[in-house]
Formats: C-alpha cells, sequence, structure tokens
C-alpha cells in the first residue's frame, strides 16, 4: 500500500511539472542540495527532486539533472539507463557557452559518472571522468567538488588494492572538509564526513584482508571508522547500512559471530524496505557467505541464490558473484549432488576467468595511468623549475649589466668628484696663507680707519660724530678681539654670548655680522671654527692625528656628525680624507 501511493504521488509530481519552469539560481541550488541528501536516504525521493531539476528552462540544470538520474539509475541497478541519461549530460553541457558554471556542472557530471563506472568495475574509465572532472573543479576554485573527486579516487585505488594511496587520498580528504568547513552547510558537512570515515573502514580493513599477519591493527581502525561513519549517518541511511554491514565483516574477522549475524540481518531488514537494491544484495551475500563457514548449508543456499537472482538482473557484484557460485558448488559438493556442483562450478570458472583478467586489466590501466600521471607531474615540476632557473638567469644577468653600469657610473664620478676636491683642496692650500695675509691687512686698514675717524673727530668743525658707525666699528673691532683671542672655539659661542660680551643687543649684532660678512652669525661663527682646524692641520701634523670626534670637541661641537658636515661643505673632504691628502702630499705650512 506504501509503495502505491508513492507511487501515485510520483506520477502526480511528474504530471504537474511537465511544463518547463523558470528556475531561480537560488532554488536551484537548494534543490541541488535537497538531491544529494535524498541520494544517500531515499533514492524514490532523490529522482523526484531530480525530475524537478530537468523541468527547468535553463540547459545547464537540465545537463545536471540528466548526470544526477544516472547516478540513481546505476543505484537502482539499471546500468543501460545510468549510460543513457550521463551521455545526454555531456551532451547537452557540451553545447552551452563556455562559463564558471558550466565547468562547475561538467564536473559535477563526471563525478556522477566516474561513480558509476566504479560500480561497473571500470575502473579505467572512471579515472579519466574522475581526473578530468578534478581539473574542471580546480579550475572553477570549486573546492567542495574537489573533495569529491580525491574521494572518488581514492575508492577506485581501494578497488584495486592499492590500500595504501587510498588511505593517503582519503585522510587528505577529511583534512580538506575540515579545513573548508565554513563551505558546508550542516547536512553536507556530515554527508561527506559520513563517506570519508565509510571509504577509510573499507580501506583498513581491506589492507587487514590482504595480510592480516602484518597489518592486524589496521582491523582495530576500520572498526574506529566504522563506528565514526554510523556516528555521522543518522539521517544518511544507505551509508548507515554499508558501514554497519562493513562493521559485521568485522565483528566476522574477530570472530564475534552473534554480533556479525545480527548485525547482517539489519543490513538485508533495512536495505530492502529503502529500496537500496545494491546494498540488499550485498547483505544477502554476506548472510551466505556467513551460513556457509558456519556449515547452515542450506541457509547459505537460500540467501546466495537470492543474491544471484538479483545479480542476474542487473549485475551488482562480480566477485561476490562469482564466490557465491564457488560455495554453492562445494555446498552440492558436500550434499552428494554433482549435478549442482557441476553447474556452479562450470558457472564460477566460467566467470572467474573473465573476470581475473578484467580486475588484472583494470588494475594495470589504472596504475598505468596514476603512474603516468605521476610522471606527468615530475616532468611538469622539473619543467617549472629549470623556466624558472632560465628567468632567474636572465635576471642575474640583467641585473649584473645594471649592476656593472651602475659601478661604472660611480666610479667615473667619482673620479670626477675626486678631481674636484682635489682642485678645491689645491685651491684652500694656495689661497690659504694670502687669505691670511689679506686678514691682517683688513685688520691693520679696520685700525686705521678706526684711528682716521678719532683724527677726524678732534679736527672736525663739527665734533659730534655718526654714533652708529662708531659703534659699528668698535663692534667689529671687538669681533677682531674675540678671533685674536680664539674665544671662537668655545662651545658657548653664541650670537648671545657675543652680544653680552661687547655690551651690545642680539639684533644689531647680528645686523653687523650680516653687513660687513655677508652671512648669519652662526654662519660667520660655523666659518671661523672650520677656518680654525684648517689651518691647524695644514700647520700642524700632530694635530692631524686627533681622532674628528677630539677636534669637533676643540673647536666647541657637540658632536662629530654636524662638525664632519660643515668640515666637508667648506673642503669638499672630510676632517680624515684632509688630514690624509695633506700627509700623502707632506703639507705642513707653518
Amino acid at each position: 500500500m506504501k509503495y502505491l501511493l508513492f507511487g501515485l504521488a510520483f506520477l502526480f509530481s511528474v504530471d504537474f511539472f511537465a511544463q518547463e519552469i523558470e528556475l531561480s539560481n537560488k532554488e536551484y541550488e537548494e534543490l541541488q542540495d535537497k538531491l544529494r541528501i535524498q541520494t544517500a536516504t531515499n533514492i524514490d525521493s532523490a529522482f523526484l527532486v531530480a525530475e524537478r531539476i530537468g523541468y527547468s528552462k535553463n540547459t545547464i540544470h537540465k545537463a545536471f539533472s540528466k548526470g544526477a538520474k544516472s547516478y540513481l539509475y546505476q543505484i537502482k541497478g539499471d546500468s543501460t539507463k545510468s549510460i543513457t541519461n550521463f551521455n545526454s549530460a555531456i551532451a547537452l553541457i557540451n553545447g552551452v557557452s563556455n562559463s564558471e558554471i558550466k565547468t562547475k556542472t561538467k564536473a559535477y557530471i563526471l563525478n556522477y559518472g566516474g561513480i558509476c563506472d566504479i560500480q561497473r568495475g571500470n575502473l579505467n574509465a572512471a579515472l579519466l571522468k574522475l581526473l578530468e572532472g578534478e581539473e574542471l573543479s580546480k579550475k572553477a576554485n570549486d573546492i567542495v567538488q574537489a573533495v569529491k573527486f580525491n574521494t572518488n579516487i581514492a575508492l577506485i585505488n581501494g578497488q584495486i588494492n592499492n590500500y595504501k594511496a587510498a588511505i593517503a587520498k582519503a585522510k587528505y580528504s577529511d583534512y580538506l572538509v575540515e579545513e573548508n568547513k565554513k563551505l558546508y552547510t550542516s547536512d553536507q558537512y556530515k554527508l561527506n564526513k559520513s563517506n570519508i570515515y565509510l571509504s577509510l573502514g573499507v580501506y583498513y580493513e581491506g589492507s587487514y584482508k590482504k595480510d592480516f599477519e602484518t597489518n592486524k591493527a589496521h582491523l582495530d581502525s576500520a572498526t574506529y571508522y566504522y563506528n565514526k561513519a554510523i556516528l555521522y549517518s543518522k539521517n544518511i541511511i544507505t551509508n548507515k547500512i554499508k558501514a554497519q554491514n562493513n562493521l559485521a565483516n568485522v565483528y566476522y574477522h574477530e570472530e564475534n559471530f552473534k554480533e556479525a549475524e545480527k548485525n547482517y540481518q539489519n543490513v538485508v531488514t533495512e536495505a530492502f524496505e529503502n529500496n537500496f537494491m545494491y546494498d540488499y544484495a550485498i547483505g544477502l551475500y554476506n548472510l551466505g557467505n556467513f551460513y556457509y563457514w558456519d556449515k547452515k548449508y542450506n541457509k547459505a543456499l537460500t540467501y546466495f541464490k537470492k543474491y544471484d537472482s538479483i545479480h542476474e538482473i542487473q549485475p551488482v557484484d562480480t566477485n561476490n558473484f562469482i564466490n557465491s557460485n564457488y560455495y554453492q558448488s562445494k555446498i552440492y559438493e558436500s550434499l552428494d549432488d554433482y549435478e549442482n556442483t557441476l553447474k556452479y562450478a562450470s558457472i564460477y570458472l566460467a566467470n572467474f576467468e573473465a573476470y581475473e583478467f578484467k580486475i588484472n586489466d583494470e588494475a594495470e590501466k589504472v596504475n598505468t595511468l596514476q603512474n603516468n600521471l605521476l610522471l606527468k607531474n615530475d616532468i611538469l615540476t622539473i619543467q617549472e623549475k629549470y623556466n624558472k632557473k632560465v628567468v632567474y638567469k636572465k635576471i642575474y644577468f640583467v641585473v649584473l649589466g645594471i649592476v656593472m653600469l651602475v659601478l661604472i657610473f660611480l666610479l667615473f664620478r667619482n673620479r670626477i668628484e675626486k678631481k674636484k676636491n682635489n682642485e678645491k683642496f689645491s685651491i684652500i692650500i694656495n689661497t690659504y696663507k694670502s687669505q691670511l695675509k689679506q686678514k691682517e691687512e683688513q685688520i691693520k686698514n679696520v685700525s686705521q680707519e678706526i684711528h682716521e675717524l678719532k683724527q677726524e673727530e678732534v679736527h672736525s668743525s663739527n665734533p659730534t660724530l655718526n654714533i652708529d658707525e662708531e659703534k659699528e666699528k668698535e663692534i667689529l673691532e671687538s669681533l677682531q678681539q674675540i678671533e685674536d683671542k680664539l674665544i671662537f672655539l668655545n662651545k658657548d659661542f653664541t650670537l648671545q654670548f657675543v652680544a653680552k660680551k661687547i655690551k651690545t643687543n642680539t639684533t644689531y649684532l647680528s645686523y653687523i655680522v650680516n653687513k660687513n660678512f655677508g652671512k648669519s652669525f652662526s654662519e660667520y661663527a660655523n666659518e671661523l671654527k672650520i677656518n680654525y682646524v684648517v689651518n691647524e692641520m695644514i700647520s700642524n701634523a700632530r694635530y692631524r692625528r686627533y681622532s674628528t670626534q677630539a677636534i669637533a670637541e676643540s673647536v666647541g661641537y657637540k658632536n662629530a656628525t654636524s662638525f664632519t658636515r660643515s668640515f666637508s661643505k667648506k673642503t669638499g673632504l672630510s676632517p680624515v680624507q684632509f688630514a690624509k691628502k695633506l700627509d700623502d702630499e707632506n703639507i705642513n705650512l707653518k
């Protein structure tokens, strides 16, 4: 009754949505999320959602719907309709203009196609689809979808017993999901964690069965991940069923037969109730296998035959089908039913060789493809590495050329500067004596002027002399006395200090200095100090040996930096360079 009502509801829904509809981007994304969840919980409901998306006027939406239905049909065991829908999806999406949404959608479709190929045992074809889809996801920067591709490629490695590679890829998927948790809704996050943990359990169990003596601890790891998968699969029925089924296998390996039988029975019941025919068939096989080893042959035959009847309508798992016929032949042999023994032995042998050849061929193709990809990646890495080296080499030579040009320019400029400084030095040395003589004559002239002014004052009919002129002469005379007594070497030699010493105000003193010497008082004072040092260095070889700091302090500078700056401005050389120049040319003027 329940399925009849559901079927009516389905027919009504299909009729209701028979006409094309407009789907907004938000509605489309919500339906996609709903489809993914329903796929893991209720296949028939998932079909309805896929149909709803397929009635959209948007070709991209139609393509996605076809891709999703190809996967849903494969879950129901209908490979023919699965392949037809996948091919339609690819044709639709390839006809759309290039865009980011096209790239993402084609990746989704290829993922569906890859999973279907895995279930059909076409592993090499699956890997090609998944690798292409993975590249498209990376191109679209779709991390969520890239995680799915990584997880499904791990599944292929698990299928060909490359458990180490499968475990590494599955754990990397788990890491990516955790790192990008914010990109997932709560349901999407749980679904991804459920899928990854279920896969890890399968890989660890497979690794244990491959070499249980070496990998005993892997059975514990399988149990751990199956339980985690169940924890994340409360609302994801298909994963919950798979995890319970595999956990039953672990119980069997641990010889906990009671728990194993209980879990196998629960799996069969729950899978049948939810119409998960693939999981139902696997559960039937596992029960048959369980009862075979428990020597309950009649029960074993019942479950093996149920499994075979499903597999013959639509192949489920070829390896299980082969084993089922092997066990049935052994059971009939123990019952002395040689006719059935030969019958099932013949089915076993007819399928075993073909399956072994196919699985080995698929494994070889997959390993070859993956090895070629590794080689390709190595070559690309080498190419990138040496491309960078070539670029760096070119940059190196360009930079080296620029540096050489800069050095040549600096060398040339340095020679010009050196020549200018030498000329400046020579001028300083050659003119220094004449400057001293001129200064002596200037002093005499000033003294003579003062004397003449005094004489004019005595003999003049107008006894009143211009007070300003007299004051100016007095100040100049006082300044000369200060120079003669080397008072300017005092560190406190400032405008205020001198004005106070010669009993005038700072404004007038500054005016007199500027008028007679053409510079500010600070420039005047600074020149006196530098001229003194130059004179001492020229005339006193011992003075040249003093440190720059000592020389600076000797003329009242507070620090060597400001002194050096003033000295270089005057002479074109630093005090050290000037002293060395004097020594090199053996100059010692007294």
